[in-house]
């Protein structure tokens, strides 16, 4: 018997993503061909089945092998784990609505915005200079740690903080993955066959340049998943923890510049996936949470939306204390 219960707010915000992802690729066949509407209408199921039969039976499930810290990482931050597969699944059904990639209307939106073309030109603009090239290159890579909140609430114990953070996050990136999934913009330095490669100064960039070579996705574009996912985490540590924000603002505002600097993305690819970040931060999530899940609200999240009285700004800057167990 299928008892969803236990799920928490990242395991629905799974669920659901891969209810629709599976669901149009499937509807999609006919656009897609049979072999790539099974293959990746078939992941996505899969990944469903996990959540709805697998995660459940862990939680109601007392064995060693259940309950070990290794298993129960795996259960909570299972979503993280699968951002990287998710994102390369993107790619391949990303034509099932537009057979051409659409990089010549994001690049004609990019020129009436700003009169450049900023995700070809940028690094040009400012010098070609060795010392910034070799900082965003490092500034790019850093994306890898921007999830540092969530997993800083988790090994905390602080249930409602990491939960909340945990879909806000989910809810952004995952929403990224599916607008990806249907709008094929493949980024100035895969359209554009004059930009010779990712930019190169020092070891750093080449480190760079060699592992996103394997790494990155050509077709996925738009929205930002670089700039959405940073944004995200920049919000929610503004909440929660605002001295951190401070501390790290120069990093993650120089990681939102370099996803432009390094050819990745277009300029209007940026701005959509900051949008996307601050809808999702401060008015989509927060609603579909308290309305969801009002047994789960932290309580600085309680404060501005379920109507309490205490102001925010009284609380000292991370000084969250809900200490529950997972």
């Amino acid at each position: 018997m299928i008892n969803l219960k236990t799920l928490n707010p990242p395991d629905w915000v799974t669920l659901i993503l891969c209810v629709i992802c599976s669901s149009l690729i499937f509807l999609r066949t006919p656009v897609l061909g049979l072999d790539l509407a099974l293959t990746y209408g078939t992941a996505y199921l899969a990944v469903l089945s996990f959540v709805v039969f697998v995660i459940p039976w862990i939680d109601r499930t007392d064995h060693f092998i259940t309950r070990n810290p290794v298993t129960q990482f795996v259960r909570y931050l299972y979503p993280g784990l699968l951002l990287g597969i998710f994102f390369n699944w993107t790619q391949p059904v990303s034509h099932m609505f537009f057979s051409k990639p659409l990089d010549p209307y994001v690049l004609n939106l990019d020129m009436s915005l700003f009169g450049y073309n900023l995700g070809k030109d940028l690094v040009h603009m400012l010098g070609d200079n060795y010392w910034l090239s070799e900082f965003m290159s490092f500034s790019y890579l850093s994306y890898y740690l921007t999830p540092w909140l969530v997993i800083y609430f988790y090994f905390r114990k602080q249930k409602k903080e990491f939960e909340y953070t945990a879909f806000i996050s989910t809810l952004v990136i995952f929403s990224c993955f599916l607008f990806q999934s249907v709008l094929p913009v493949e980024g100035p330095i895969y359209n554009d066959p004059s930009i010779a490669g990712h930019v190169e100064a020092g070891p750093i960039s080449a480190a760079a340049a060699s592992f996103l070579a394997d790494a990155d996705v050509p077709g996925s574009a738009m929205p930002s998943g670089h700039v959405a996912g940073t944004m995200v985490i920049f919000f929610l540590t503004w909440i929660f923890y605002r001295k951190a924000f401070w501390i790290t603002a120069p990093l993650w505002l120089s990681l939102c510049l370099a996803t432009v600097y390094g050819h990745f993305h277009y300029a209007v690819d940026g701005l959509a996936g900051a949008a996307l970040a601050a809808v999702c931060t401060f008015w989509i999530g927060p609603m579909l949470y308290v309305r969801f899940f009002p047994d789960r609200v932290p309580d600085i999240i309680a404060q501005k939306y379920k109507g309490q009285q205490t102001n925010p700004a009284e609380i000292p800057d991370g000084a969250v204390q809900q200490t529950s167990n997972h």
